[in-house]
């Protein structure tokens, strides 16, 4: 085991008073569930806190019981704990998704419509991750938006990236770059579509517009530390630049 990697929760690397009082509500939260197994539970979270989070994924899915008690929040300290273990450590999890989503996101290659595997397109400050076949059709440009008829939006489409997370991508051939544009979850635009025409008068549009000017901050400077956490892990990439564009940048054009 790397030297690097300190799991436990009595004495977990980054540890506090108050996490390591968060620890024992889970472990009693826990015991009830786990006496059914007849395995202890102070051995069964040790040994969690020795997974990284993908492997706290795969657990949760072994059994009905499993995934009640890892994918609930009482197993936040676990999964807080899976998390340190990574090194270099992932960052925290951001308030808009819950632990084992940040994770699926993160590790996981399994695509979020589909759910098959080999999902390899990945937008952090969108939180979507698609497999090639299902990607053009959820993650889409502000032009793509604009000519969806299905699509009737209440504001200026330039008023979009105030109340939905995008991504720059680049949109052209392989070989030649033709424009830098901004990509979309459709699944959020729709939401955010309802959500906003719900809002009877201007005072509450422009709240709630500030509020959700405040969250995409928030998402996109988590982001950027993704981004640079993921650099970090990865091994330098020597291969030629126009040979190696983004599958997303393909994936747009079809």
């Amino acid at each position: 085991m790397s030297e690097n990697r300190q799991p436990g929760l009595s004495t977990p690397e980054g540890s506090s008073t108050t996490e390591a009082k968060d620890c024992v509500q889970a472990n009693i939260a826990l015991k009830k569930e786990l006496d059914i197994l007849n395995f202890p539970v102070e051995i069964f979270i040790e040994i969690c806190t020795y997974l990284y989070p993908v492997g706290l994924l795969q657990l949760g899915r072994c059994s009905t019981l499993l995934r009640a008690m890892l994918m609930s929040n009482k197993a936040e300290p676990i999964w807080r704990a899976a998390r340190r273990a990574q090194h270099p450590t992932l960052p925290p999890c951001p308030k808009d998704l819950s632990e084992p989503q940040y994770a699926a996101l993160v590790f996981e290659p399994i695509c979020q419509s589909c759910g098959e595997a080999g999902a390899y397109n990945i937008h952090y400050r969108l939180r979507t991750r698609h497999c090639k076949a299902c990607y053009s059709s959820n993650v889409v440009t502000g032009d793509i938006i604009r000519e969806l008829r299905s699509l009737r939006l209440p504001f200026p489409l330039y008023k979009l990236p105030d109340l939905v997370p995008s991504e720059s991508v680049r949109l052209g051939s392989p070989n030649r770059m033709v424009y830098i544009g901004l990509c979309f979850s459709l699944t959020q635009v729709r939401q955010i579509i309802v959500k906003y025409a719900s809002l009877r008068n201007s005072a509450a549009q422009k709240a709630y517009i500030n509020s959700r000017i405040a969250s995409i901050n928030v998402i996109r400077e988590h982001a950027e530390e993704l981004t640079k956490w993921e650099a970090a892990i990865s091994p330098p990439n020597y291969e030629d630049t126009e040979s190696n564009v983004p599958l997303k940048v393909e994936v747009l054009l079809e």
